[in-house]
C-alpha cells in the first residue's frame, strides 16, 4: 500500500553527533480517510479525490514524525536508531516520543558478526514524551566492531495504531489545514488566511515536543 508517512522507509536523518533515525515501518493506516477530508471538505462528487488524497499526504508531511512540527509519531510505526558504538553513560534517549516500546536492539560484535542484545540488559524508561534505554544493575553494553551502523536499536513510537487514536485536537487542527488549502489553491485570502493558521497553532501547541533530545 501507499506510505502514508512522509518519510520514506530506509531514509536516514542524521543527527549532529554521528546517529542516524531510520523509518523502519510507516504506520499502516493514512491520518485521515479520503471520505472524512470530502466531509470536512463539503465535497459530494469523486472529481478531485487525486487532489484530495494529496493533500492528505502534505499535511501528514506536516504533522508527521522527525520532519513534523509537531515533533512526535501519530500512527504507530517502527524506527531504528543507529549508532557507531554504545553511549558512553548508562542510558540511551529514543527521539522519536511517544514511544510504545523497544522491539530489539542488534550489534555487531567485534568479530563483525551480527548479535542480538539480550532485553535483560536494559529497560525501557518512559516519562512523558521523554524515553530512554537506561542498562539494568546488571547490565553492560557490548564490545562492538568499528562501523558506523555498530549498534542499533528498534522500537515501535506513535499514539496507537489507529488515526481515532491520534489526539482529536492534532487531527482537527490538520483537517483545518487541508481545508485552507483546498479551499484558497492559488488565491490567497490574508484574514481567513491568518485566521485558520491561528486556531492551527493553539490546537498543536500543547502536543508539540519541547526537548529535543539530540
Amino acid at each position: 500500500m501507499p506510505n502514508p508517512h512522509g518519510t520514506s522507509p530506509g531514509q536516514l536523518i542524521h543527527h549532529p553527533d554521528g546517529v542516524f533515525s531510520t523509518l523502519i515501518d510507516p504506520p499502516a493506516t493514512a491520518l485521515y480517510t479520503l471520505a472524512e477530508v470530502k466531509l470536512h471538505c463539503r465535497i459530494d462528487s469523486d472529481d478531485e479525490d487525486s487532489y484530495l488524497t494529496s493533500l492528505i499526504n502534505v499535511v501528514t508531511d506536516k504533522l508527521d514524525a522527525h520532519y513534523g512540527v509537531i515533533g512526535k509519531a501519530l500512527i504507530t510505526q517502527r524506527w531504528q536508531l543507529t549508532m557507531r558504538q554504545p553511549p558512553s553513560v548508562d542510558y540511551l534517549y529514543l527521539p522519536v516520543p511517544p514511544v510504545q516500546q523497544v522491539s530489539s536492539v542488534h550489534y555487531y560484535d567485534t568479530d563483525n558478526v551480527l548479535q542480538e542484545w539480550d532485553n535483560s540488559n536494559f529497560r525501557l524508561i518512559i516519562n512523558g514524551e521523554n524515553s530512554m534505554i537506561e542498562l539494568t544493575e546488571t547490565g553492560s553494553w557490548p564490545s562492538v566492531y568499528d562501523r558506523a551502523d555498530a549498534f542499533y536499536v528498534q522500537y515501535d513510537t506513535g499514539y496507537g495504531d489507529d488515526a481515532s487514536d491520534v489526539p482529536a485536537a492534532i487531527r482537527h487542527a490538520g483537517l483545518l489545514i487541508i481545508g485552507e488549502l483546498y479551499r484558497q489553491r492559488e488565491n490567497t485570502d490574508n484574514v481567513s488566511q491568518n485566521l485558520i493558521l491561528s486556531n492551527y497553532a493553539a490546537l498543536i501547541h500543547p502536543f508539540r515536543l519541547t526537548k529535543s533530545l539530540f
